[in-house]
């Protein structure tokens, strides 16, 4: 690793640009990828891990925090042992275990996955685990579906939301300029 403050910077007129070291670096110059190596969007999927017979968690990557967000994700048969040749997915009701930051919107079955689409909201900083539970007709058993992200909190960025996740309402910051509290100032 080069740290470019510590080198001497020699400027070179005749070609416009700055010599550190031996690296030269043009001051007006155009970065340029190529679409043929560009991986950009390949690896931007959410991540289905079988966990146990029970389980599967989903990696939906980085969101930001008070943002509530619709996660459509295609669950593979496979990853779902406890599923078996239980497919009949309309007789599927989400468990008496409420969660108010993920909430179930829909499940569509297909011939390889099913499509489970969920509302979720970032409620707090750094890692937030959410945690859904399908009652398996049939069986006294719980098909526990997981959802893993990093939240960025105020001022920390804007993160790249995965294919399948996307934004659909900000909760304002109770400390913002947003709210209507005036403070005490505005009580005498």
């Amino acid at each position: 690793m080069i740290i470019l403050n510590q080198l001497p910077v020699k400027r070179c007129n005749r070609h416009r640009e700055n010599m550190v070291g031996s690296l030269h670096i043009q001051e007006h110059a155009h970065v340029h990828f190529e679409e043929a190596n560009d991986s950009f969007g390949k690896d931007n999927e959410l991540v289905v891990q079988h966990v146990s017979e029970e389980e599967v968690a989903i990696h939906m990557g980085f969101l930001k925090l008070n943002h509530l967000y619709e996660v459509k994700v295609s669950v593979p048969w496979d990853a779902c042992d406890i599923l078996g040749k239980h497919r009949n997915l309309e007789s599927y009701q989400p468990s008496n275990v409420p969660n108010l930051h993920c909430q179930l919107v829909s499940i569509v079955p297909g011939e390889s996955a099913f499509i489970l689409t969920v509302h979720l909201k970032a409620h707090k900083e750094k890692l937030q685990e959410e945690s859904l539970w399908l009652a398996v007709p049939g069986l006294q058993r719980q098909l526990k579906i997981t959802y893993l992200a990093r939240v960025l909190g105020k001022n920390k960025g804007t993160p790249l939301l995965r294919n399948g996740v996307r934004g659909i309402a900000v909760d304002e910051d109770e400390e913002s300029e947003a709210s209507d509290w005036q403070g005490f100032e505005s009580l005498h």
